[in-house]
């Protein structure tokens, strides 16, 4: 997760993937190799799917969050949803460090974790309380008996703060 909390005015994906980069850059200033290799876990028309997120990037290796805590071993078994035997869009999150709660962040998906087109707060170029995005459940702390879930759908007003789920690349 990233620790600021963002409109639904995201810049699409390219500026989701900008404020992932950016926030891993000021927590991790000695990991440059990872610099410019975090991706915002919101779906568009242009990438519609948790796949296509990822399209041109070596899955082959561990996903990291932006404070160089490992998410899965492997981004493919997790984009496969093969790390729990489970489809990718109930891959449960449990954040195993930090006092991260209660946490939704923007994911533009459906249940299904395919991209929903009316729930995305203009293609992540909308503030206005009128529009809509769809969000994950609530992550929960370490110890909590209730686990998140990475995309799930639920949906809240574009002009509220959320934070991003962004995974390394690299």
């Amino acid at each position: 997760f990233v620790s600021q909390e963002y409109t639904g005015n995201l810049g699409g994906n390219v500026g989701a993937d900008q404020k992932c980069n950016d926030e891993s850059a000021a927590a991790n200033p000695f990991l440059k190799e990872r610099a410019g290799h975090y991706l915002a876990m919101v779906l568009t028309s242009a990438k519609p799917t948790a796949a296509s997120l990822f399209a041109g990037h070596d899955i082959d290796l561990p996903a990291y969050d932006v404070r160089d805590i490992k998410v899965v071993d492997l981004l493919k078994n997790f984009l496969a949803g093969s790390t729990t035997g489970i489809p990718i869009e109930r891959f449960p999150i449990t954040y195993a460090t930090g006092t991260v709660t209660n946490v939704r962040y923007w994911t533009g998906a459906r249940g299904n974790g395919e991209l929903d087109t009316t729930f995305n707060c203009q293609e992540w170029t909308s503030d206005s309380m009128n529009d809509l995005g769809a969000v994950s459940d609530e992550a929960q702390s370490p110890g909590s008996t209730t686990t998140g879930y990475w995309m799930r759908q639920a949906a809240t007003a574009c002009g509220n703060a959320l934070r991003l789920l962004c995974i390394s690349t690299y």
